[in-house]
């Protein structure tokens, strides 16, 4: 009995289709990611830089038409924008924890790859450091770049308030009833 049932693990069945069947062949009609991946990201690099190209266009485009209104109506042309800043010490500190994080991994490696860490883990503390020092020795230029820059607002704020409302005309002097 067990001899027959080794025999029919083994034993192969034929299957005859009814009716011949055509093989079906799929395309692949998406291109490979070999192609995708670099096209896509120069799109989107060339996308990015077409629409901050445009964007600063229009920015342009709007204060030259608000200086030319600014003209034809005679009040004061408005001060350029100052350009918004943001905290000065990110990419500084950024750089130094950059530079902190490659002597630790300095401290851990073995051979000659400690030569390379130390390498670029001294430029980029030292490059946070010198960034540092720099925005220290012009942080007095700064505070005076805004100053006049408030200044220059108030100035131009206080000339439409007179264009817009022009002092009146001085009245005669009422003689005194008797």
């Amino acid at each position: 009995m067990s001899s027959q049932i080794a025999h029919a693990d083994t034993a192969v069945t034929t299957i005859q289709p009814s009716a011949r069947v055509e093989p079906v062949y799929i395309k692949d009609s998406a291109p490979p990611a070999e192609i995708l991946v670099p096209v896509t990201f120069f799109l989107v690099v060339f996308g990015a830089a077409v629409l901050s190209m445009y964007f600063r266009f229009r920015t342009r485009r709007l204060n030259q038409e608000e200086r030319l209104r600014a003209m034809e109506l005679h009040i004061p042309i408005p001060p350029e924008p100052q350009r918004a800043r943001g905290n000065p010490y990110i990419m500084p500190m950024l750089l130094i924890g950059c530079g902190l994080g490659l002597l630790v991994l300095w401290a851990n490696l073995q051979g000659d790859d400690r030569v390379v860490a130390l390498g670029f883990s001294t430029i980029g503390l030292f490059a946070g450091l010198a960034w540092l020092a720099a925005i220290w020795f012009n942080s007095g230029a700064r505070e005076r770049q805004e100053r006049l820059a408030e200044l220059e607002t108030q100035a131009y704020v206080a000339a439409m308030e007179r264009a817009v409302h022009p002092p009146a005309p001085p009245q005669p002097p009422v003689p005194p009833v008797l």
